[in-house]
């Protein structure tokens, strides 16, 4: 369930495109619903408490200004906590990263936060932060769809404990999925 939107999605300073709750622990689809729909509340009030703007971006989740992703990712994460749900165990996070949208010149860039630009093994490194310190599930396009050899380190690092979606990769390239299981890319598409 997508509830905080950024990137191409929202004008706000967040670069990453989507950041979503994963209702993994509910014990049917709606329960799921139920269980999001709490939480997506419950963030807003808290957007709100703390003077964010609550309106939504174009995939309908909340474009508050948040200038970094652990922001928007400690939010959520109190978010499930005040609606009396266990992050990690009953609802996840997962990211939309939209990596090719952020790379340039063979470098990510930053341009909406001004964070300094990254090679790829400095956002590895980042993503790699990210799913040690956040209960995140899915990371989505966390690199661009032309990174092959960053995709390979980036699922060689955290393949075992996070689904990689290639959705980029493997969806504007026909051939791409053949490669992908090839070269042991991603683990999701």
């Amino acid at each position: 369930i997508n509830v905080i939107n950024g990137g191409a999605h929202a004008a706000n300073p967040l670069d990453f495109e989507d950041f979503m709750l994963v209702p993994h622990g509910a014990p049917s689809f709606r329960e799921a619903i139920r269980w999001s729909a709490e939480v997506f509340y419950t963030l807003q009030d808290t957007l709100r408490r703390v003077g964010h703007v609550t309106a939504v971006g174009d995939e309908g989740g909340y474009a508050a200004e948040f200038w970094t992703p652990e922001d928007a990712l400690a939010t959520m994460v109190a978010a499930i906590e005040s609606t009396g749900y266990r992050p990690g165990k009953d609802i996840s996070l997962a990211i939309d990263v939209a990596g090719s949208n952020l790379r340039a010149r063979k470098l990510y860039e930053f341009h909406k936060s001004d964070r300094p630009a990254a090679t790829t093994d400095e956002m590895i490194a980042m993503l790699e932060h990210l799913a040690s310190r956040f209960p995140i599930l899915s990371i989505e396009d966390g690199l661009a769809d032309d990174d092959w050899a960053g995709w390979k380190a980036l699922t060689a690092r955290l393949g075992d404990t996070v689904i990689l979606v290639g959705d980029d990769l493997f969806a504007t390239h026909a051939d791409a999925i053949q490669r992908g299981i090839d070269e042991h890319v991603a683990n999701a598409t």
